[in-house]
């Protein structure tokens, strides 16, 4: 018995010691793979799973990860809630009342306890011993935890922060997630959320009343509102707002989704942004920190959990808003997701940036479009994906709320055409030239749409 009280001190600290050796020799080995594993310009990842039966495919038989890469007045909320159907569907709900994973310490990263066993010299009676010591620890978190499901599934949405331009290369999560964005043409997004959230918002938009018979007074008083408030709004950009997690907002930043896309962590695109001695040190820890944080939830890890009364999403993190510390100390390290770590995003963007958003769009599963979001070949090419009958009660349709359109054309083209027609010309070439990059990587993804539904039809023989 004495013996036993002498060897577990030992092997704690001798745990203690491997960990640190293990974050420090894996924090090495990525920045490694950073450097000598640059990506071509342009190139397309190459994607192996077929389009039709993605989910099933990707978590055939294997925990994973359903990314969303929110973007903000892209139709993101439209989105959010038929992954949670999806998810409901496939028995993964998200809720509240079942975010909990769990906590199983045989789930640790098997390589640690390897490592472990062989630096130490511990038989497997001492290794049995600080399992057991993990499994008393977490023993109480076990009780609310789902059990019933063959694979757990996470939900990992991101709005406001922008993601590791390389982060399907650097992070291991990334093989095991179906990733999945929606962009929006980049002037139609600005007005929209100017309109939404800005100065815009106490006036509305009414397509009746702006092109109806007797829409002078309406033309006139939403002419004014561009004249007196736009302007300012561009003008007070969140660009240069240095903000390594919550960097996005309710307001103007130019070239929006290319820098979402584009955010740095590391190498010669991190240094571009000339950061502080603190936030080169808070990026740096935070890098290390999650990607050595295992898939297990004894490192107090969980996914996020949809709150359906609100329809939204709740953070599992240990600040900001979390039901006034409820969840905080089920989910003290925050999220299990891929991309969730802090970058910079901030500076003038430049070519090369344009270059890292491809990189990363290009690795996304699924890259639709706002402007075609509800059109029958997109609804049903995402239902396939997603492992779920097209005809089903929550497939997409038409689900703007906020200014109803009534043609194809006000769809795609409805905030520009107003500029234009309310003779607001300098708007509109302000706007598209502060964003021209980010244009060009619209262009890019409905390129990039038009490839992946051309193979999931020739995959389903798809006839309308």
């Amino acid at each position: 018995m004495k013996q036993r009280q002498l060897v577990l001190p030992l092997v704690v600290t001798i745990v203690a010691i491997v960990i640190l050796q293990i974050r420090y020799d894996h924090l090495l080995a990525i920045h490694t793979f950073v450097v000598e594993n640059k990506p071509n310009r342009f190139k397309r990842n190459r994607r192996i799973d077929p389009l039709v039966n993605r989910w099933q495919h990707k978590f055939r038989d294997r925990d994973g990860y359903l990314f969303f890469k929110h973007i903000r007045k892209a139709g993101g909320t439209t989105m959010r809630y038929y992954l949670y159907q999806v998810l409901k569907y496939h028995d993964n709900p998200r809720a509240i009342s079942d975010f909990i994973r769990n906590v199983n310490p045989e789930r640790i990263n098997a390589q640690f306890w390897n490592n472990l066993a062989k630096v130490s010299n511990l038989g497997e009676v001492e290794l049995q011993m600080v399992k057991s010591a993990l499994r008393n620890l977490n023993s109480n978190k076990t009780a609310n935890s789902m059990t019933n499901n063959r694979y757990q599934i996470h939900y990992a949405e991101q709005e406001f922060s922008a993601m590791d331009w390389q982060c399907s290369m650097v992070d291991p999560r990334w093989k095991n997630t179906l990733s999945v964005i929606v962009l929006r043409h980049p002037i139609e997004r600005h007005l929209s959320e100017f309109f939404y959230s800005g100065p815009g918002s106490s006036l509305g938009l009414d397509v009746k009343k702006l092109y109806g018979d007797e829409s002078d007074k309406y033309r006139n008083r939403v002419k004014n509102k561009l004249i007196e408030e736009l302007p300012n709004w561009l003008n007070e950009t969140g660009a240069d707002r240095r903000s390594l997690g919550w960097y996005f907002g309710r307001y103007y930043t130019d070239n929006f989704q290319l820098r979402a896309l584009a955010g740095c962590a590391h190498g010669d695109c991190l240094h571009a942004k000339q950061l502080t001695d603190a936030e080169n040190t808070t990026i740096l820890e935070g890098l290390e920190d999650y990607l050595n944080v295992t898939s297990s939830p004894s490192n107090g890890a969980c996914t996020m959990y949809f709150n359906e009364k609100v329809k939204i999403i709740e953070p599992c993190r240990s600040f900001g808003r979390t039901g006034k510390g409820k969840f905080q100390a089920l989910c003290p390290r925050g999220c299990d997701s891929p991309c969730r770590y802090p970058v910079a995003a901030w500076g003038s963007v430049q070519r090369d940036d344009l270059t890292r958003a491809i990189t990363a769009l290009n690795s996304y599963d699924a890259v639709f479009l706002t402007e075609t979001l509800d059109h029958d070949d997109q609804s049903a090419l995402l239902a396939d994906m997603m492992g779920v009958p097209q005809n089903a009660s929550f497939s997409l349709g038409s689900k703007n709320t906020k200014t109803k359109k009534t043609n194809e054309r006000e769809k795609t083209h409805f905030y520009r055409d107003l500029l234009l027609k309310l003779t607001l010309t300098q708007l509109y070439d302000q706007i598209h030239e502060e964003n021209i990059l980010e244009i060009e990587l619209f262009d890019h993804a409905v390129e990039l749409n038009q490839q992946l539904t051309r193979q999931w039809k020739k995959e389903s023989g798809w006839e309308q």
